[in-house]
């Protein structure tokens, strides 16, 4: 017993253990290649350029939490459909999920190149935070679409039976940063739009290798022109809302940190948002 069989059939705890933890290395290799961003921009460029990287991560948390959404809505209606023997709903929705992310995804980077002075002011950028802090949001932005995409693969990996490679695609993406940052930043000189660069790269190759996973023949679900009505793109928005507060949250605590000083009051609103979305999460699980 394998793959999706394991998922839908095989023992409780062994079941657990095989999506677990891998994800859960995936995801703490992740949050060291941002840690790892912060370290080479501090060190080699500066506390100007690293008070400018975290001044953007406001709306890159925005970005993320958008793709976060679709992807964990969609992979949860692909499992379901999977779980039902219904590869072609399965497929369908897959389909529909990549296509509405990388539509969504052109069109806000777009934006926020067009309009990156006016983000970076809105966020709080005075004149000496503000070059440094149109850089990195151009240089991210540059790769946009790719981020999102490449985190929603991951997830319709683990979702086709193959946690083990959703879990090294997120570690090759954040190996492939941490190398770049070592590269552009001390080596080129390329200051915080090396670091944009890295991510975006990183985040490019590995939505080319997961990609390649859903044109094999043990791929349940796959790219399919059959996607049917849109709707259910909306549906699946609805079950990933509680990701959406999630990773916005993140954002919240790094612009509170510039705008509010007082602990206090960031820890409050933090965990005002946590509620909300755990009370989303509950009342999406109700309605299901």
């Amino acid at each position: 017993m394998h793959g999706l069989d394991l998922m839908l059939h095989g023992p409780l705890v062994r079941t657990f253990l095989r999506y677990c933890i891998p994800w859960t290395l995936a995801m703490l290799l992740q949050s060291s290649a941002a840690i790892v961003d912060g370290f080479f921009v501090g060190r080699y460029v500066g506390a100007m350029s690293l008070a400018a990287l975290n001044l953007v991560m406001p709306m890159f948390s925005l970005f993320f939490g958008v793709g976060v959404m679709l992807a964990s809505g969609g992979a949860v209606r692909a499992g379901k459909y999977l779980g039902e023997k219904r590869p072609e709903a399965a497929s369908a929705i897959f389909t529909k999920t990549m296509l509405s992310l990388l539509l969504v995804g052109l069109a806000a980077s777009a934006e926020m190149l067009l309009f990156s002075g006016e983000l970076v002011r809105f966020l709080g950028a005075d004149e000496e935070l503000r070059g440094p802090a149109e850089a990195y949001l151009r240089g991210l932005m540059f790769f946009g679409p790719m981020i999102p995409c490449g985190l929603a693969l991951s997830y319709f990996v683990r979702v086709n039976g193959k946690p083990a490679l959703a879990s090294v695609g997120l570690m090759l993406s954040a190996l492939i940063n941490i190398v770049l940052d070592a590269v552009f930043i001390p080596v080129f000189g390329m200051g915080v739009e090396g670091a944009a660069y890295a991510t975006g790269i990183a985040y490019t190759i590995t939505t080319g290798v997961l990609c390649l996973h859903f044109f094999t023949p043990e791929a349940k679900c796959r790219f399919t022109r059959a996607i049917g009505a849109w709707k259910e793109v909306g549906q699946a928005c609805w079950n990933g809302v509680s990701e959406l507060i999630n990773e916005t949250s993140i954002g919240l605590v790094h612009q509170l940190d510039f705008a509010c000083p007082d602990r206090l009051i960031r820890c409050g609103c933090v965990y005002y948002h946590q509620l909300c979305r755990m009370v989303w999460g509950l009342r999406v699980l109700r309605h299901q």
